[in-house]
């Protein structure tokens, strides 16, 4: 089996195990006695175990048979890349400021209702569990599936659109069963067939930006701070709070605004030298040396 064939067969069985991840996540609410989620973080506190274990179980099985964990992106890759890690760490908080206050001066949100004490000593209790489902989930977003994708040289909008496809699919049984009961998303207040297609375009854009993020460090670790930073300002405790919390504001601008910062980070990434990081030319300069260490056993 060719190296190509066995990466692709990988990722069938990765994104089988996905599909599967979510449905068991609810069974598993339901033998527990668990009602049926109506918001987001209902969804990410209850199933979230199966839903995280399943897909990560599967990812040390293929790299088990593989014989590598090398390239899962764990290492920071700092070197070279201190301006480059600066971008991306502040590119949420700076989008979703942007947003806010384009949503304030629209008079489209208002933050009469937020209690900034409450919703800090939320996110504090909640940091540790925000840090580990980050990295697990980094761990199989980026560290394996973009990271096999590039392995297959697709063009960029290829990757983007399985990225954000298995994504969606992930949180597949939350819209089917937000849309069946004919339920609120109750932190944007919008229904669950308009959330699942707003999503659409949302992670899309977030697949820009963190495949780009991965790409340019081959680390892991910018779409961890920035999942802990979108994880702890919009699926916890901060749009609950917010009065007439806006999709748009809390969701889409700040979506579109990653996607932005997400192809400068890769069109910079692609210049001969200038914008590159140091963990980007040795992969560079690694590749380069395969194909002639290739041509050389060839002749």
């Amino acid at each position: 089996m060719t190296d190509t064939k066995r990466t692709v067969g990988n990722l069938i069985l990765f994104g089988g195990a996905v599909f599967l991840s979510g449905w068991v996540g609810l069974l598993t609410d339901r033998l527990t006695g668990q009602s049926a989620p109506t918001s987001l973080n209902d969804y990410l506190t209850g199933g979230e175990l199966p839903r995280l274990v399943l897909p990560l179980l599967t990812v040390v099985a293929l790299r088990a048979v593989a014989g590598s964990w090398r390239d899962a992106g764990f290492a920071p890759n700092l070197r070279g890349a201190g301006a480059t890690y600066l971008l991306l760490i502040l590119a949420y908080p700076t989008a979703l400021t942007v947003a806010l206050t384009i949503g304030f001066l629209a008079n489209a949100i208002s933050f009469s209702t937020l209690h900034a004490a409450f919703y800090l000593e939320v996110v504090a209790r909640n940091l540790p569990w925000l840090l580990i489902t980050s990295l697990v989930g980094e761990t199989l977003w980026r560290g394996y599936l973009t990271n096999q994708l590039l392995k297959l040289r697709l063009r960029s909008w290829q990757i983007y659109l399985i990225v954000a496809g298995i994504w969606w699919v992930w949180w597949l049984p939350f819209w089917g069963i937000m849309i069946m009961n004919n339920s609120h998303i109750a932190e944007f207040n919008v229904t669950g067939a308009t959330m699942a297609a707003a999503t659409i375009p949302m992670f899309l854009c977030w697949a820009v930006f963190y495949t780009e993020a991965f790409r340019a460090t081959r680390s892991i670790w910018p779409g961890v701070i920035t999942q802990v930073f979108m994880n702890a300002v919009i699926l916890r405790q901060f749009a609950a709070e917010i009065a007439s919390p806006n999709l748009i504001v809390l969701g889409l601008l700040p979506a579109a605004f990653l996607c932005v910062i997400g192809l400068l980070v890769g069109r910079a990434a692609t210049t001969p030298t200038v914008g590159r990081t140091g963990a980007e030319l040795e992969f560079g300069a690694a590749s380069i040396k395969r194909q002639y260490d290739r041509r050389e056993n060839h002749e």
